[in-house]
């Protein structure tokens, strides 16, 4: 009918739709892929995350991860959903160009920091808004765990989400 403006709108956010199904896709596909969690070698699948993420979003990635962390499969796998849960949100909702990673051992804890320079947000708003569970996912799965999260943000300012898990 004309409404050139109102039409690029819809090709965008279908588009954006697309894009979003297809990471989805794709991350099925690879957890299809993945070993058994017994097997899964912490180290590798966090290296492998951060390489997915670099891939998809042309953020720059920083990272220090010790290799010879030695973690159980529950933790292993709670740990690595929220590593890929926070790069996903830092690729939705951060705007950031680059991140920092770092995964150690700090007096048997597995230490998980992971910070961005994206917009930030008021981290005094999580749990009030209705329908956003993402980041109280990842404070249950920290809790599952016995871990701790703690969400540092402000506005204009990025974020900063440090885990720590016991692992003695």
């Amino acid at each position: 009918k004309g409404n050139i403006n109102r039409s690029r709108e819809i090709i965008q956010k279908s588009m954006e739709r697309a894009r979003e199904t297809l990471r989805d896709a794709r991350k099925a596909i690879d957890n299809l892929r993945i070993m058994s969690i017994e097997e899964t070698n912490f180290y590798y699948e966090v290296i492998e995350q951060i390489k997915r993420f670099k891939d998809e979003t042309s953020i720059n990635v920083d990272y220090h991860i010790e290799p010879t962390l030695q973690v159980t499969p529950l933790i292993t796998e709670h740990s690595l959903y929220i590593i890929s849960e926070c790069l996903t949100n830092i690729a939705k909702h951060s705007q950031a160009d680059k991140v920092n990673v770092t995964i150690n051992e700090v007096i048997n804890h597995l230490r998980i920091n992971i910070e961005d320079n994206g917009i930030g947000f008021d981290s005094n708003s999580l749990g009030k808004h209705k329908g956003k569970y993402g980041l109280l996912g990842l404070k249950e799965r920290a809790r599952i765990i016995g871990g701790k999260i703690n969400i540092q943000s402000d506005f204009q300012m990025g974020t900063k989400i440090t885990i720590d898990v016991p692992i003695s």
